[in-house]
């Protein structure tokens, strides 16, 4: 009983510390390729996700030119410099086709009832180009993937080809206007 209490410590102590060391190394570099690609193309960089204090575990990230979440403010304009607003990421309509140079999804994808309503969101908004999606998700290996109470899908672009696998089932998706 006690190597499997100390074995059950040990997964712990090395999922924590993966998570902190990766996915603010994952998310940082994606913010700045983001960054590059949404200024070539001059037009603003769209960060969903941001987080706020209640749905982020660093608090929010302002990488963006526009910073939304779930849980953002509905009670000031998007690109409220310091600010994180609402967006439902698979539900972006208060965004004009083509208004954006690039998304920055980090860590949002795996939480969505419908992730191809929100990639096909996303094309959209970064008028059609999907070079322009620069998407982080878990790792495979990180035991906080497959732990999440909030993680639904399983994402990998290893051998898998972008295998998608369903941890849980969704709930419907929501038939959306214009969709």
């Amino acid at each position: 009983m006690k190597r499997v209490v100390m074995a059950a410590g040990a997964l712990a102590m090395f999922g924590a510390v993966t998570y902190v060391m990766d996915v603010p190394l994952r998310r940082n570099a994606a913010a700045r390729a983001a960054r590059e690609y949404a200024t070539r193309r001059g037009l603003p960089l769209l960060n969903i996700g941001a987080g706020t204090g209640h749905t982020a575990l660093f608090g929010k990230t302002l990488y963006g030119d526009y910073n939304v979440d779930i849980g953002g403010r509905r009670d000031v304009p998007h690109g409220t410099p310091g600010m994180v607003t609402y967006a439902d990421a698979q539900d972006l309509r208060e965004f004009a086709t083509g208004s954006v140079g690039a998304v920055l999804a980090s860590h949002v994808l795996e939480h969505l009832s419908c992730p191809e309503q929100a990639l096909r969101e996303w094309v959209r908004v970064a008028g059609g180009d999907r070079a322009a999606l620069f998407i982080v998700t878990p790792q495979w290996w990180a035991p906080h993937t497959w732990l999440h109470p909030g993680h639904i899908w399983y994402f990998s672009d290893g051998q898998g080809g972008g295998l998608k696998k369903n941890l849980r089932p969704p709930s419907a998706c929501p038939r959306l206007v214009g969709a």
